[in-house]
């Protein structure tokens, strides 16, 4: 591989490291999971009633993770999970009022710092960031299932 391309991995990772620790400190800060605090923010961010398994899918975190969020957000009061109606396997997340208020104390001036942040990039800027790196997304998630395609007792016998 490239001495190029492997520096600008390393930076890449750096980055996006740096990105996760910024806001494990944010959930710390609150007294918050990383889950929980991702938890809120997608729901204050799009003001959406989400799923347990959406929000499960949204994270890219396994259900147990998500669950064992939940369970803490609702044990301080700041979510109820209710069944849906027609389906009794999968719960609606629901803010309560201590919820919103904490919420407008924590995670909507995180929301707003992540906002601005963004803004501050022009729009022709934004556009292109969120052009590559979706593309970078896609790209790495297929060399990742070229990956799984080969099973691990595989590629340990080419040794």
């Amino acid at each position: 591989m490239d001495k190029k391309v492997c520096s600008q991995l390393v930076e890449l990772n750096c980055l996006y490291k740096e990105i996760e620790d910024i806001f494990h400190n944010l959930a710390r800060h609150y007294e918050l999971s990383d889950s929980a605090l991702w938890i809120l923010y997608f729901m204050r961010e799009s003001c959406k009633i989400y799923t347990q398994k959406e929000i499960s899918e949204m994270l890219s975190s396994s259900k147990q993770t998500i669950h064992s969020a939940l369970k803490t957000l609702e044990a301080a009061g700041y979510i109820k999970l209710e069944f849906m109606a027609d389906n009794r396997k999968n719960k609606r997340i629901i803010l309560t009022s201590s919820g919103k208020a904490f919420a407008e104390k924590s995670v909507d001036p995180i929301l707003l710092a992540d906002r601005t942040a963004l803004d501050n990039l022009d729009a022709a800027e934004r556009n292109e960031f969120l052009r590559l790196y979706h593309k970078y997304v896609g790209l790495l998630r297929d060399e990742a299932n070229q990956l799984m395609q080969t099973s691990y007792e595989d590629s340990k016998t080419s040794e």
